[in-house]
């Protein structure tokens, strides 16, 4: 089985792959610089819950579909410094590092989402 496929209810999600709005090839996915969105067919907004355990992050993402596919439109992330061991949270509006109150305020102004979790993270890189 393809290993870009996702379990949801048990139907098989396929993921586009875009950075900076285009969309790319599964070569480019090897770019960790990049942000890559991830936008199912089947609906035109949805959130993705990522964590990666050994790194102690976390990150939601939320989608909106676009003409050329997908688009990032809000994004929060959590990790821990390894120095100081201080929790450090980051919110992004449209790509841009925001505050917490305007990502709520963008977040609330999407209405209802419909949620995606990647059951192996690792998988996708």
């Amino acid at each position: 089985m393809d290993k870009y496929f996702y379990k949801t209810d048990g139907k098989p999600l396929k993921f586009k792959y875009y950075y900076k709005g285009k969309l790319r090839s599964e070569s480019t996915k090897s770019d960790q610089h990049g942000i890559y969105t991830r936008i199912t067919k089947m609906s035109d907004k949805a959130f993705v819950d990522e964590f990666i355990g050994r790194m102690g992050v976390y990150i939601k993402t939320y989608f909106k579909k676009t003409k050329s596919g997908g688009t990032e439109v809000a994004k929060y992330s959590t990790r821990m410094d390894p120095v100081t061991y201080k929790t450090i949270n980051e919110y992004y509006v449209n790509g841009k590092r925001t505050t917490k109150k305007a990502y709520q305020k963008k977040v609330k102004s999407l209405g209802k989402l419909k949620k995606i979790t990647y059951q192996n993270y690792n998988d996708v890189w």
